[in-house]
């Protein structure tokens, strides 16, 4: 049975494939300083790829599902702040209560809005309600100490242990030399990682082109719509029109008895 990694890109591939495109022959064939560009040339190409530009017609850049791990947290009673992982590069979502699902969300507010509501009382305590993100700054400067790590902050101060879980956008890094060492994306976007890094190298050819730049820019489409494909439900569930039901759901409901008179002031409507 094929092995679902079996088309996968590793690194010693990559490697490879630049060399030859920089006709110099495989990696290990290469000089020194030309397997230091060979390896700039990836960390390069990883970084266009891991974070795109914005598609013709989009309005911001697409986030990878690949890159949007789940984890867990627990509270310490009476403590605020948070630490987050170090590859944390943005919250996605609110917090929720792992082990208690019926109760609300912690509310992903903002620094602005977070610094408002704590205000009006700082010292509560309880089960944490909103809560915001900010750079770690472990001393107090003008600058944050560490601005590429972050603290999240929570109110009210929780006053127990509670288990929480919370999605966020990782940064990928590069950290794995291991020339087996595949990327993540897996065997579905290998080819647009491979097309990436040519497109870095052959801005450095002796004879600079744009024919993997262009080759680029249609995998990328392929691979962005693969992602959003799959992991775009089906449908957002029932599509219930509630607006004639009071109650829950029109709680500002108000009847009104409106009279019509005629152009000499005469009543002629209930």
């Amino acid at each position: 049975m094929a092995q679902p990694d079996g088309l996968a890109l590793n690194r010693s591939d990559l490697r490879d494939e630049i060399a030859r495109f920089m006709s110099f022959g495989t990696y290990t064939q290469a000089t020194t300083q030309s397997q230091r560009d060979i390896n700039a040339f990836i960390r390069r190409g990883l970084r266009q790829f891991y974070n795109p530009q914005p598609m013709p017609g989009d309005t911001q850049s697409h986030t990878w599902s690949f890159l949007q791990p789940w984890a867990a947290l627990s509270t310490v009673a009476n403590t605020q702040a948070y630490s987050l992982p170090a590859q944390y590069g943005g919250l996605v979502g609110d917090i929720t209560f792992s082990a208690e699902k019926s109760k609300s969300p912690i509310e992903n507010v903002g620094e602005a809005n977070f610094r408002r509501i704590q205000s009006e009382d700082p010292d509560k305590k309880g089960r944490p309600s909103v809560c915001c993100v900010m750079p770690k700054d472990a001393a107090d400067t003008e600058y944050p100490d560490n601005p590429t790590a972050f603290t999240l902050h929570m109110w009210p101060t929780p006053d127990a242990v509670y288990a929480l879980e919370y999605k966020y956008v990782a940064i990928q890094g590069d950290e794995e030399d291991s020339p087996n060492a595949t990327f993540l994306g897996g065997v579905q976007h290998s080819e647009t990682i491979l097309i990436s890094c040519l497109s870095i190298a052959e801005e450095y050819a002796e004879t600079p082109s744009t024919r993997y730049r262009e080759s680029f820019m249609v995998r990328l489409s392929a691979s962005i719509m693969l992602d959003r494909r799959m992991n775009t439900p089906d449908n957002f569930g029932p599509n219930l029109d509630r607006s004639d039901i009071r109650g829950q759901y029109r709680k500002h409901s108000t009847d009104y008895t409106v009279s019509y008179f005629d152009i000499d002031g005469n009543q002629v409507g209930p």
